[in-house]
């Protein structure tokens, strides 16, 4: 009965003959899973919603606040969905993005509020931009080579470039 009372639009459509009988519960949760409960699915959904945000302007800082709201809110999502190929990858991850951004959401809401009538008079009008720099201090992985395995960026291995050498190559296409 209760879930007769907690079922509307589609959902519903999609088990209505179903919900007659109290035997068919099963049934009822197994066809509402294959339609609406599949966790591609869900994860696309949940990560289109984050493409569509609007872009964060350059003049509002407090902006990364939400948007890091939103972003940490898909990577509980995807935990609870337990969908572990989207958090854990040789590379940066959402869940890796989601604790940057959170750390700098905390920068920016221990910025003072900009007045807008101040900003307009301390900042000349040919160049209106504000930089804002973060370096994280955390030790990263250490840095592997594509080429031989050090530990070192491919730009500054000197196997790599013995072999590029040997082969004729342009360095100057390697400076990075």
């Amino acid at each position: 009965m209760r879930l007769q009372k907690c079922l509307v639009g589609p959902a519903k459509e999609a088990v209505v003959s179903m919900l007659i009988y109290p035997d068919d519960v099963p049934n009822v949760l197994n066809e509402l899973e294959f339609r609406f409960g599949r966790p591609d699915i869900l994860v696309k959904w949940q990560l289109s919603k984050l493409q569509q945000l609007p872009t964060i302007a350059e003049h509002k800082p407090e902006q990364i606040v939400t948007f890091s709201t939103k972003v940490r809110n898909v990577v509980a999502f995807l935990k609870s969905a337990k969908c572990d190929q989207h958090l854990s990858n040789r590379y940066p991850t959402i869940k890796d993005f989601s604790a940057w951004l959170s750390d700098l959401a905390r920068v920016v809401c221990l910025m003072p509020a900009a007045n807008t009538n101040i900003y307009k008079h301390n900042v000349s009008s040919a160049n209106p931009r504000r930089l804002m720099h973060i370096q994280d201090e955390s030790p990263a992985e250490p840095m592997k080579c594509f080429h031989c395995g050090g530990n070192h960026s491919i730009a500054r291995c000197e196997v790599f470039k013995t072999d590029i050498v040997r082969r004729n190559a342009c360095l100057r296409s390697l400076v990075i």
